[in-house]
């Protein structure tokens, strides 16, 4: 554990562009503050401070899909086959269908 702690103190935080986009303005600069990303006083829009956190190299943005939401009353109306295609294909959600006795726990996923 000592050892991961150590390699992880050195290694470059890691985001995914929905994270940042996600975060409040209030949360950007905090997370510019810990990184030791000046802001300069002409940035103000979060969009620039989302840039400004790109750019420092003080990170790695990995790229992953957005995320996919739906309303449980959506899914549930759905049919199975319905369901599968949009958790494998649209969300990237597999499952392991003996863990999955029901409709509804297919969505409790």
């Amino acid at each position: 554990e000592a050892i991961r702690e150590q390699h992880m103190k050195y290694r470059k935080p890691r985001f995914a562009m929905y994270e940042l986009e996600r975060m409040s303005i209030r949360m950007l600069q905090k997370t510019c503050r810990k990184l030791h990303i000046q802001i300069p006083s002409t940035v103000v829009e979060k969009q620039e401070l989302i840039q400004l956190i790109q750019e420092s190299q003080k990170v790695d943005i990995i790229t992953t899909p957005k995320p996919v939401e739906y309303q449980k009353s959506l899914l549930q109306h759905m049919s199975i086959k319905e369901l599968k295609h949009c958790m494998n294909d649209m969300a990237g959600v597999f499952f392991d269908p003996i863990d999955v006795i029901e409709k509804n726990d297919m969505i409790d996923i």
